[in-house]
């Protein structure tokens, strides 16, 4: 009996523990498998909401891209908008029929057919009225054909500005897909570079040397010579040689002589003024304001054209309806602009005019010398004084109508404060 019972207990004891770890294992299996698919749900919603961030940031990016793309596009339509008004306002036609209008434009400059590109359109409008809505950016697609992507950009109507003096521009800027849109504006002026046109054919702070001939008309005001200095027509050696003539309008006889000289002494007409303190006494800051409103640095800042020492003067054809500042002594021995386009030039030095040279416009310089026969057709304004040397011919037609074609000569600048960015 003792012995069955050890026999029993030494059977049946192994078989309890064996059971016992097989319960165990069974457990910790289940434990494993559980936790893997916690991990591989947390993995999958973490996937997911990395993908769902990673798209949403690449639409953000795609649309600030897009946005970028529009807004530069409209960019890019404004500086043509204020540079196309700068060569002429609103209206380029002669005579002017209206402000011009302007089709669509890719970035690269040619004209918008399709998407493809950012482009721009541009609009010139009235800046004075008070309540200024913007025109709208307008993207019509052609509903004719869905197969045709090509659509119609258009700004909405806007008064138009009343001159070429000023005008908002506003510039309509489109992304390359068409998705997004910007509108920007600016107010800008046209600024005359010789607001205070001349009111003499010839002006001067300081003496007219003549040994040459000196021939001035003038059929439209009743001054040729205006100076602070003397007019004299002595050599070196004290004698009389120089002539001048100038010629006025008396009684609607043009080209009248008024001033002559006789027995080569200067007999001097009404039309002549000379030894005048106020222009003698001026600074040459004030007498230069006096005509141009600015300063000389402010004339150079906004000159089409700054000839340095050592560079060629521009061609004829290069010089047409332009500002021109020569910051050192310059010679002419060409025409230089047209009756149509007249030029205004400033010669910080002395001009040298040279070689049957013919100049539009108005001439200002800080000395003026002769070295052939020349001819000004407008106005001459010399800071110090002038020489017309032995055998040489200096004419100066005042000519109103090229003096006026001048205003047409200038810089457009943005009105401070009137950008906008709609």
């Amino acid at each position: 009996m003792t012995a069955y019972l050890l026999n029993h207990k030494t059977k049946t004891a192994p078989m309890a523990i064996e059971h016992t770890y097989s319960f165990r294992n069974h457990q910790r299996g289940a434990a494993t498998i559980l936790m893997a698919l916690i991990m591989l749900f947390s993995i999958t919603v973490i996937s997911i909401f990395t993908a769902r961030t990673t798209i949403t940031e690449q639409k953000i990016l795609g649309n600030e891209f897009r946005s970028r793309q529009a807004f530069e596009a409209a960019e890019a339509g404004l500086q043509f908008g204020i540079s196309y008004f700068n060569n002429g306002g609103a209206d380029h036609s002669s005579p002017s029929d209206g402000t011009d209008t302007f089709t669509a434009t890719n970035i690269d400059g040619t004209e918008y057919s399709e998407p493809g590109q950012p482009s721009y359109h541009v609009a010139f409008c009235d800046p004075d009225i008070a309540t200024h809505t913007p025109p709208l950016c307008i993207d019509e697609r052609n509903d004719s054909d869905d197969d045709d992507p090509a659509t119609n950009t258009i700004i909405s109507t806007c008064e138009a500005p009343p001159d070429n003096s000023i005008a908002l521009v506003y510039a309509c800027g489109w992304s390359d897909d068409r998705t997004a849109s910007r509108t920007i504006s600016q107010i800008v002026r046209f600024k005359q570079a010789l607001p205070n046109l001349p009111k003499s054919p010839f002006t001067s702070k300081g003496d007219i040397n003549i040994t040459g001939t000196f021939v001035v008309r003038n059929n439209f005001t009743n001054t040729t010579v205006w100076t602070g200095g003397n007019v004299d027509n002595r050599t070196a050696q004290g004698r009389r040689r120089g002539r001048l003539f100038t010629e006025i309008r008396v009684d609607d006889i043009p080209n009248t002589t008024s001033t002559n000289t006789n027995n080569r002494r200067i007999v001097k007409g009404l039309d002549v003024i000379s030894n005048d303190a106020n222009l003698s006494n001026a600074s040459s800051d004030v007498y230069f304001r006096n005509f141009f409103g600015k300063s000389k640095g402010n004339v150079r800042r906004n000159a089409d054209l700054v000839i340095n020492d050592g560079d060629a003067i521009p061609s004829p054809a290069n010089s047409l309806n332009k500002l021109i500042y020569a910051t050192d002594d310059i010679t002419v021995n060409d025409e230089l602009g047209s009756e149509e386009q007249p030029i205004i030039l400033v010669v910080n030095g002395t001009l040298t005019l040279a070689g049957d040279a013919v100049i539009y416009g108005t001439v200002y310089a800080i000395d003026v010398r002769t070295r052939n026969d020349a001819t000004i057709n407008g106005a001459m304004m010399v800071e110090n004084s002038i020489t017309i040397n032995t055998n040489d011919d200096l004419t100066i037609n005042y000519d109103i109508d090229t003096l006026n074609a001048t205003r047409k000569t200038g810089m457009t600048g943005a009105v401070s404060g009137s950008w906008h960015d709609w």
